[in-house]
């Protein structure tokens, strides 16, 4: 194996989407207990209970694609303090947006920075025009929707 092979990705559910159209497309995932496990160690997290996701693909613009959609996961993290076990039942929403490469090259290239900062909305992220892994993009937002600094009830740092 490569140095510069990508990591696969545990929960990989790629979607074709080249000839999409103007159809929208509905995908219910859910993580199986060998996938939890895989994510769970991936994120770092003591266990992963649940994995599952409601998504809707559709096209956006003339080449990109709108992934829409809610995650709901029951995660087991570790208390920063004590190191206990914290579950935690998490809702997510999932809004992501595409474009081919070379696309969101070009906009990033005649775009101001000025404008960039000012954009309320994520830019698209590129792809490469076929298929966009939903699989991943559920994992990647249930990341950043864990508590980045768990704690168990009661947990309390000592003061000396």
């Amino acid at each position: 194996m490569s140095a510069d092979a990508p990591l696969a990705m545990p929960f990989s559910r790629p979607v074709n989407v080249e000839n999409l159209g103007e159809a929208l497309l509905h995908f219910k995932l859910e993580a199986n207990e060998a996938q939890r496990r895989d994510v769970a160690s991936l994120l770092e997290l003591i266990a992963l209970d649940r994995l599952v996701a409601q998504l809707s693909v559709q096209r956006w613009r003339k080449r990109g694609i709108k992934i829409e959609g809610q995650l709901s996961a029951d995660v087991v993290q570790q208390c920063v303090v004590s190191l206990q076990p914290v579950p935690a039942h998490i809702e997510a929403p999932i809004v992501a947006r595409f474009l081919p490469e070379a696309e969101v090259l070009a906009a990033e290239a005649e775009q101001s920075l000025e404008a960039y900062l000012n954009d309320p909305d994520d830019p698209p992220e590129p792809y490469d025009g076929k298929s966009v892994d939903i699989g991943g993009l559920v994992v990647e937002f249930l990341s950043l929707a864990l508590d980045p600094y768990p704690r168990a009830p009661g947990a309390a740092l000592s003061r000396q």
